[in-house]
């Protein structure tokens, strides 16, 4: 398989008497903990935990001496990862040489979209009297009597809304009905407005700018949205079963859209690198206030919550994220 511009393949190769001491090393932790008939917890002979529990001890040898040789192969030679490190084959020879191959994840190499030349087609966003007449067509429905409420009645047959009736609704009279219906078909445009602004810049960015992206990281960002959507049908009252049929024939979508994740977040990452965007402390005060208020908490309480979690980074990221999307969003409208 053709290597990507964002990995590296380090062979390393760990002479006998390193790997024998490190495996000695190993079989001696394991020694702690191994168990055993006819011997105490921690107190099987060594010789014994090193033929019985040799995978352990390989394992254990793997996870902390072959791992820290790699570690500092891999500053040795200047590289950046951006990722732990992936052991595509490690060979314990007889004499205990090691032969290591790995695989090391970098910053991928961009070519970015011209995203100087965005434009961007803008949704009206206007309410017509029509869509407000739509609306209020089925409140008058609503209205019919239960034994009808299924048939197809013409327009001049319904109820006519009155301030009385209105109040079942929790409306003191039918123009405050209207201004309620106008405001959320208004609110509900800006948002579909906003939708698909964002959805041209990712085509946009997705379909002109050329990277590879670390499969690590697809994986992960495929497993989250698995997970999240198996969470979200399940709360919907679905059962495993049921989750499995709906979840099984999108997987490739999934993965798909996961990938294009993955290559945004780099994009975004890149423009803001070219352009200096980052955003200031006092922005990213304005967000924890924003977002605090909307979760009933103070700003320290959510600072903590996010710090404690190791989430603080993302959040302040997201926050520099947000900030180059509103820089191409000026570009393309402007256009």
């Amino acid at each position: 398989m053709k290597e990507k511009s964002c990995e590296r393949i380090i062979e390393l190769v760990i002479p006998a008497d390193e790997g024998r001491d490190a495996f000695e090393s190993a079989a001696r932790e394991v020694q702690k903990t191994a168990e055993m008939k006819g011997f105490r917890k921690g107190k099987v002979p060594l010789d014994i935990v090193k033929k019985r529990f040799r995978d352990k001890v390989l394992e254990k040898m793997i996870r902390t001496y072959v791992v820290r040789k790699l570690s500092d192969e891999i500053k040795r030679q200047e590289i950046e990862a951006i990722d732990i490190p992936y052991l595509e084959d490690v060979d314990v020879q007889d004499d205990f040489s090691i032969k290591v191959r790995a695989k090391v994840y970098v910053w991928p190499s961009i070519k970015l979209a011209n995203y100087r030349k965005l434009k961007i087609k803008k949704k009206g966003d206007e309410v017509t009297e029509d869509e407000i007449n739509e609306t209020l067509k089925r409140y008058r429905k609503a209205l019919l009597p239960s034994e009808k409420q299924g048939e197809d009645i013409d327009e001049k047959d319904l109820p006519e809304l009155t301030d009385e009736a209105v109040k079942k609704w929790g409306f003191e009279n039918v123009d405050q009905l209207v201004e309620d219906t106008r405001r959320r078909l208004e609110e509900n445009k800006r948002i579909e407005a906003k939708k698909d602004i964002d959805k041209q810049i990712r085509e946009f960015l997705l379909k002109n700018s050329r990277l590879d992206v670390p499969d690590t990281w697809i994986d992960r960002q495929f497993e989250s949205k698995i997970k999240n959507m198996a969470e979200t049908l399940a709360s919907m009252g679905m059962n495993n079963e049921q989750i499995v049929n709906i979840l099984e024939p999108r997987k490739d979508d999934l993965r798909a859209s996961a990938e294009d994740d993955v290559k945004l977040f780099f994009i975004i990452e890149e423009i803001a690198r070219k352009e200096g965007i980052e955003a200031s402390d006092e922005e990213i005060d304005v967000r924890v206030e924003e977002v605090a208020g909307r979760y009933g908490m103070t700003k320290d309480e959510l600072i903590n919550y996010y710090k404690n979690r190791g989430k603080w980074d993302d959040f302040c990221l997201e926050v520099d994220h947000d900030k180059v999307w509103n820089y191409l969003i000026n570009i393309g409208i402007k256009k």
